[in-house]
């Protein structure tokens, strides 16, 4: 179920308190207060602030709204409403989610309230990883703390043996950026649902393409294709699971299909791909549009780290790429299996930097 949030009006008044009413439970007025001149200003005036937005569903209706303030640090979710009879297909889920998508691409947590005497919106609340932040008189203050890029590192025993071999640790000390690329992997919403840390490396993925493209360099865009049924993939994760990732790159036009954050440019590059990687052969059309480019160096980024990313970094450098990835623009299931990733790909097929000195391989490219 897809679920987008819409600006609402004062002309929206009598919609957003009818529905407020209908949607809170008897015990809850005793809380909140019976005044109903007092809670009706507050709509207004949470109106007339820009805090109140309508939720949409795939269909266009509008199903419920959502509040929300921000102070800078934090997002405060003040209300949420769903139509009765639209309850119980998940949008309340989706509209959290709405809402930690947003904090999530500002580096915030999301603070909410609730009430002793409504278990339910609490349990919905820890589901989906919401902790007890403070616990107060008629209700406790749950927090869903931002997420954060990997804590990475390489083992120093991995930088000493490469020093030994080749008298520096880092293969690649210079790029071109005429001749740089820079992929994005599988960076699309069924995979920022899944997985946090996209919300997270989602900055670094903005700043490294805006450099490139700003230094000459090419931007790539991959997203995931519908490979058809497959034999191996429905007996491997079943046929429930197989269908799934299927359909996981979405459809329609690949920029459209970017995740929350993401949007591509005139003259990025496009591609869907078939496969694990987006350089095994027939999966994609990337490695001839990046031949005929010229590029010789690409950066990859993107998720997951153990997979889609490690594929294609992996394959980049079978193919003669310079190649580096990204630990700080990369997301993996968690660190433990990131950081093993990285130390793999340092050993044996390519560099591993931080966006931090990516972009200033690229400025001194500049200036060379």
């Amino acid at each position: 179920m897809a679920l987008r949030a819409s600006s609402l009006t004062t002309d929206d008044i009598d919609w957003v308190w009818d529905l407020y009413r209908t949607t809170l439970l008897p015990d809850q007025v005793e809380v909140t207060g019976r005044p109903e001149s007092e809670l009706y200003a507050a709509q207004v005036a949470g109106l007339e602030s820009g805090s109140f937005s309508a939720l949409v569903d795939d269909d266009g209706q509008r199903v419920g709204f959502i509040r929300v303030t921000d102070d800078g640090t934090a997002l405060t979710l003040r209300d949420l409403a769903i139509e009765p009879d639209q309850q119980g297909r998940g949008l309340g889920s989706a509209a959290v989610a709405l809402v930690a998508a947003r904090a999530a691409l500002a580096g915030q947590d999301v603070v909410l309230r609730v009430l002793h005497i409504n278990p339910r919106a609490r349990s919905l609340y820890e589901r989906l990883g919401f902790e007890v932040d403070e616990e107060r008189s008629r209700s406790t203050q749950m927090r869903l703390s931002a997420p954060a890029v990997h804590r990475w590192a390489i083992p120093e025993r991995e930088y000493a043996r490469q020093e030994a071999r080749r008298g520096r640790r880092h293969a690649y000390e210079s790029l071109d950026p005429a001749r740089t690329a820079l992929l994005v992997v599988d960076l699309v919403p069924f995979f920022y649902e899944a997985n946090a840390t996209c919300f997270a490396i989602t900055p670094n993925v903005g700043l490294l393409a805006a450099a490139l493209r700003e230094a000459g360099g090419v931007v790539a865009w991959v997203v995931p294709g519908d490979p058809g049924p497959m034999k191996w993939a429905r007996e491997f994760r079943g046929e429930e699971v197989a269908e799934m990732f299927r359909g996981s790159g979405g459809t329609g036009p690949v920029a459209g299909r970017l995740g929350p954050g993401l949007e591509a440019r005139d003259g990025d590059l496009l591609v869907e791909k078939t496969a694990t990687s987006a350089l095994f052969p027939g999966s994609s059309t990337l490695h001839e549009q990046l031949q005929d480019r010229g590029i010789e160096t690409v950066v990859v980024t993107g998720t997951l780290t153990e997979v889609c990313v490690a594929g294609t970094a992996r394959d980049a450098a079978t193919l003669g790429y310079r190649t580096l990835l990204v630990a700080d623009a990369t997301a993996g299931r968690d660190d433990e299996s990131h950081n093993a990733t990285l130390t793999t790909i340092y050993r044996t097929f390519g560099d591993v930097r931080s966006t931090e000195d990516v972009l200033e391989l690229l400025a001194a490219g500049v200036l060379s």
